[in-house]
């Protein structure tokens, strides 16, 4: 937005929101950590409620090619997601099938 206050017939003022980013976030507390919450969908739909129960033991299984979960969150919401927790099956006997796979 325009500051019509601040601003003169040299220069324009413009006032934007607090950007959250990692250093703002952290410096100025702009922005808080709380559960987030929406509606997760995925890939395997059938799995998708395992993402989100709390119970790390519970194996969110999906053998398609090119698998996914997301979270719609509700109108005007916007979430920043801070940390995830991901544990990989029999990765610690066998790491052939991950190798040069993992993106972010």
């Amino acid at each position: 937005m325009v500051d019509k206050t601040a601003s003169n017939v040299n220069a324009a003022v413009f006032e934007i929101p607090a950007l959250a980013t990692t250093y703002s976030a952290t410096t100025y507390k702009i922005a808080g950590s709380k559960l987030l919450t929406g509606t997760w969908t995925g890939s395997a739909a059938a799995e998708v409620g395992k993402v989100s129960d709390n119970k790390w033991a519970s194996e969110y299984t999906d053998a398609s090619a090119n698998c996914w979960i997301k979270l719609d969150f509700p109108t005007g919401q916007v979430g920043v997601l801070d940390y995830v927790k991901l544990f990989i099956n029999n990765l610690k006997n066998d790491k052939t099938p991950f190798a040069g796979v993992s993106k972010l």
